[in-house]
């Protein structure tokens, strides 16, 4: 039996040797042809002179297949920035009303549960913070007045305030035996702010037993933020700020360098236009049918490229789906989906490099038309 096993180990050893192999013959081979595409691209920008685009497309042609291969990179990157904007907007909510980050988010979660937002959630705790701060120090007012009234305990025995979390849940046993109706309505205004009050009735109305029901539950599923996670939070969220600075500063510095460029262009078609409206005038019909052929003609011989360009692209997003589609552990599935896709990858990045040579021969032709159209107009 041991050495059977041993046989069957020994073999699928081998065919994994295969397959790897195979894999990596594959991608030399790939290797090959994006080589032979980044060389492509230089000769295509001087063979179509008049389709400024055309080195365009063929950088896209290697930004598609860096993009569609980081599909998987960017769906986590994605996630990270979800959960990050999240704990970022509850930390700084946080340090805003004097509360734990853990609290918060657990009386988020059964704000939600209770339908009551998030909004409404953190405005009637500022109000709340108000009345607090109020009734201790023996002010007047709707709030601190009330708060007296109904007698809850605002103070620890030492004459500190209490944690406002604290409080609120003393409030939500008031509400709890309350009937619904304009009274409790007028209770929740008054203590939590005449807008936020009454929406964040429906919690409320749970008690401290159900509320404190909702944190145990938050807790259990793991969905809390504690304060390293917030810290965290903060931390990527001002890094993306950082990024989003630093990006501005290239497009400005690019900006500085093409404003004169652009600008001379402008004035160099208007320019074109001036010395030549009365040729425009008189013959504007084969000038439109002139410059209709021009599109055409650049169209039939940038199309492969963009079919090439399309190919590579939606094939390695396909690949990437379906190896990310396979359950854990089938690492045969997986070689030969990676195989499979390699293969492909091969095909499109060869079409890619046959459509170059494609357009670098055709773009004599769309050249003479340009001339034809431009040329004749200038005489």
């Amino acid at each position: 039996m041991a050495e059977d096993i041993k046989i069957r180990i020994a073999a699928e050893t081998e065919e994994a040797k295969r397959k790897l192999k195979e894999l990596q013959d594959s991608f030399r081979a790939i290797d090959q042809h994006v080589k032979m595409a980044g060389s492509g691209a230089g000769s295509l920008g001087a063979s179509l002179r008049a389709l400024a685009p055309a080195a365009g497309v063929a950088a896209l042609g290697i930004a598609a297949i860096v993009t569609a291969a980081a599909a998987t990179a960017v769906g986590l990157f994605n996630l990270t920035k979800g959960v990050a904007t999240t704990g970022d907007e509850l930390a700084k909510t946080a340090q805003k009303q004097g509360i734990a980050i853990d609290t918060l988010s657990e009386l988020k979660f059964a704000a939600d549960l209770a339908n009551v937002s998030f909004d409404s959630l953190t405005l009637g705790f500022k109000n709340l913070n108000v009345g607090i701060s109020d009734a201790i120090a023996g002010k007047a007012g709707e709030a601190p007045d009330t708060l007296r009234e109904i007698e809850v305990e605002l103070t620890n025995i030492d004459g500190s305030a209490r944690s406002t979390s604290d409080i609120l849940l003393d409030l939500a046993d008031v509400f709890a035996v309350m009937e619904d109706g304009a009274d409790k309505t007028a209770l929740a205004a008054s203590i939590f702010g005449k807008r936020s009050g009454p929406e964040l009735i429906p919690l409320l109305n749970e008690g401290r037993r159900g509320i404190k029901a909702y944190q145990d539950e938050a807790r259990r599923l793991g969905v809390v933020f504690d304060k390293d996670l917030g810290d965290s939070s903060e931390r990527f969220m001002d890094s993306q700020t950082r990024v989003k600075y630093a990006l501005d500063g290239v497009k400005m510095t690019i900006a500085r360098e093409l404003m004169p460029v652009f600008a001379d262009i402008n004035n160099s078609t208007a320019e074109w236009i001036g010395k030549n409206r009365e040729l425009l005038s008189q013959d504007i019909k084969g000038f439109l049918e002139g410059m209709i052929n021009f599109g055409t003609a650049a169209w039939k011989t940038l199309q492969p490229l963009a079919e090439a360009v399309w190919s590579i692209a939606s094939g390695l997003a396909r690949g990437v789906a379906v190896i990310a589609s396979i359950p854990e552990g089938h690492f045969d599935f997986i070689f030969e989906a990676a195989l499979q896709n390699s293969q492909n990858l091969n095909e499109s990045t060869k079409n890619y490099n046959e459509a170059v040579q494609q357009v670098n021969e055709a773009g004599g032709v769309v050249d003479q038309i340009a001339g034809s159209i431009f040329g004749a107009s200038e005489k």
